[in-house]
């Protein structure tokens, strides 16, 4: 409600940049932003951190334009704790663990180029609905280029070339990401459908035929009994001589 312990505001500044800069072998972090809003980081060049660069919220309207960020120990670039209205574009990071992360924050993740990933590409994490993340290339190793195992909300997805990547998954893992609710869907069908076919197959001893065939017209008046007719026998030989 007021002063932090060293004495700074606690209001909310912003229409700040980081332009053309370059970080190099910092102990933590190349740049960080904490709070605030119309931020822009664009055009800068980071090289051998933690993390390249991060955002932690709440904060809004931040741009992430154009830079260049290599040898990351965890991530490229991390937006996490109520980051909002973010745009991630243009960007290429070069071997780290994970390329771009989103945790309980949105954004657009748009036209950028990760090489040399070991772990994920991109990374969504938590409450991310009404993010975009769209025509990436993502190259390089690990369990998934794009993660979106943990996210919740919404997520447009597409577009994404991810032929450079190498999926080192387990297959029960793999398997997981299968086992979606319409997959399942489906497998169950697929599965009623062949033991359907088999059993009719076994009826009819390998043999198809009509469905209705016992049901024919033919067989219907072979079935009807004999009806005796209740005229008497003289009635009708009489009506037969005239």
């Amino acid at each position: 409600d007021g002063p932090s312990a060293v004495g700074a505001s606690l209001r909310s500044y912003g229409n700040n940049s980081v332009s053309n800069s370059v970080a190099t072998n910092n102990g933590h972090y190349g740049i960080e932003v904490l709070g605030g809003f119309n931020i822009g980081l664009n055009n800068n060049r980071i090289d051998g951190h933690e993390m390249g660069i991060m955002i932690n919220g709440p904060a809004r309207q931040i741009s992430v334009t154009g830079n260049t960020l290599r040898n990351s120990a965890r991530h490229g670039v991390a937006l996490v704790n109520g980051v909002s209205d973010a745009t991630v574009t243009g960007n290429v990071v070069e071997e780290s663990s994970t390329g771009i992360y989103l945790r309980d924050s949105s954004g657009q993740v748009t036209g950028n180029t990760v090489q040399s990933a070991g772990s994920h590409g991109v990374s969504l994490v938590g409450e991310v609905g009404g993010s975009d993340v769209s025509f990436n290339i993502l190259a390089g190793g690990g369990p998934s280029a794009l993660d979106t195992m943990r996210a919740e909300g919404n997520v447009a997805t597409s577009t994404n070339n991810a032929d450079g990547w190498h999926d080192t998954s387990p297959w029960y893992y793999s398997l997981r990401k299968l086992l979606q609710p319409m997959t399942a869907l489906w497998v169950a069908i697929a599965g009623l459908l062949a033991i359907s076919a088999v059993r009719n197959r076994r009826i009819g001893r390998g043999v198809m035929g009509h469905p209705y065939a016992h049901q024919t017209i033919g067989e219907a008046r072979r079935d009807v009994p004999k009806v005796e007719s209740a005229v008497p026998s003289e009635w009708r030989q009489e009506v037969m001589a005239q």
